[in-house]
């Protein structure tokens, strides 16, 4: 469960930095940019991309699940 956690974080994270880079409020809307840029390559619902943009703190989280998953991996190792 915790590794589907972490990499939810870090396809927000990218979500969000492909806004940042590529978003510029004077061409589209964010519904456009949504259709153009995120749908395509990450299929959601428009509401979903929406509440992605506007989360904060994704870091620190990616960094604490991180931690807890180092903390609880006691899985042996084969070699």
């Amino acid at each position: 469960m915790k590794h589907s956690r972490i990499n939810h974080i870090k396809r927000y994270l990218k979500i969000q930095e492909i806004v940042k880079e590529k978003y510029d409020p004077d061409l589209m809307t964010y519904a456009k940019f949504f259709r153009q840029h995120i749908y395509p390559i990450y299929p959601m619902s428009y509401h979903r991309f929406i509440t992605i943009i506007n989360m904060s703190g994704l870091k620190k989280e990616l960094e604490k699940e991180l931690e807890q998953k180092g903390k609880s991996d006691n899985q042996l190792s084969l070699f």
